[in-house]
């Protein structure tokens, strides 16, 4: 068997048999063994199934909100819980479908938006104005793909919303339209995952996000992680010591006139009481303020911040 695998796959293979078994809960009981990826791509797209899960359950939502202002249609929109990664099946699955070239700005991991299912000559119809029939034998044609393509646009823009809400990586339009032979070069040769999201009620067919687990590991850190971060930032910053001068005034003196000065000589300086003075902090200009007088001490009441 060893022969008819890469080396990356024996190794995925010995990784998955090691993983997949738990420890008996109870002495004398047999372990409990989890399903496993068994080769090097799958593993790749099982460690980010959590982020296209979260991608496919915001595009559902922004989906559900936008296509009955824009259709009239009254649908239910749901992520579905599998997630394909076979290459194959995902060609297949996109053979009669609106399909969206989407180009991240950071990378080059391939991604499309895809469109499937009887929705796509029922919501044509709509938008030239007719009425559609709910039959299950309505399929996608050239023709109406091409009049689906304004409306898919606009499913193709929400998609780009959750991809960027949850990798951080904007998407934006491909420079040409993809068909199903055309896919070919995208999906062969590299791992791809397709999430999708379902769509029924007055009409019926999915939605569908392909891309390559790559694109997906760019995940950018939560909105809660970077607070917490900044906080012990500054908790830390807080606990540094740093060296705070202010400067008085300035003057101009010669080397001669410096090297007499001794005892008692008074040097004359180009403030005013009351005037703003100089705060320095580590070397740096951070604030101005005035000299103030506290007991017999000599103070600086801080006026402003730079």
């Amino acid at each position: 068997m060893d022969e008819t695998l890469t080396g990356d796959e024996r190794e995925a293979l010995r990784e998955s048999i090691v993983s997949s078994v738990s420890e008996p809960a109870k002495k004398g009981k047999a372990p409990k063994a989890r399903p496993v990826a068994l080769i090097a791509e799958d593993q790749a797209a099982e460690r980010v199934m959590p982020t296209a899960r979260r991608v496919t359950d915001r595009w559902a939502t922004h989906v559900g909100r936008i296509m009955p202002p824009l259709t009239g249609v009254k649908v239910k929109v749901k992520p579905l819980e599998e997630i394909e990664t076979n290459n194959g099946e995902i060609l297949e699955a996109l053979r009669q479908a609106w399909v969206c070239e989407m180009k991240p700005k950071v990378g080059e991991a391939p991604i499309a938006v895809a469109v499937s299912g009887r929705m796509i000559p029922d919501l044509a119809s709509t938008m030239l104005g007719g009425t559609f029939k709910l039959t299950e034998e309505s399929v996608p044609t050239p023709a109406t793909i091409r009049v689906f393509e304004t409306l898919g646009e606009r499913l193709a823009e929400s998609a780009a919303f959750a991809f960027e809400h949850e990798c951080g990586s904007m998407l934006k339009r491909g420079s040409h339209q993809l068909g199903a032979d055309t896919w070919s070069p995208l999906v062969d040769g590299e791992p791809m995952l397709m999430v999708s999201v379902e769509i029924t009620g007055e009409t019926e067919g999915k939605l569908h996000l392909v891309t390559s687990p790559d694109a997906l590991n760019r995940i950018r850190t939560d909105v809660r992680e970077m607070k917490a971060v900044r906080a012990g930032v500054r908790e830390l910053l807080g606990k540094l010591e740093t060296d705070v001068s202010v400067q008085l005034g300035t003057t101009n003196t010669t080397a001669r006139k410096f090297a007499e000065f001794g005892p008692g000589s008074v040097l004359t300086l180009d403030a005013l009481v009351g005037d703003c003075v100089r705060i320095y902090v580590g070397g740096q200009l951070r604030a101005t303020g005035r000299a103030v007088l506290m007991g017999e001490m000599v103070a600086v009441e801080v006026s402003s911040v730079v």
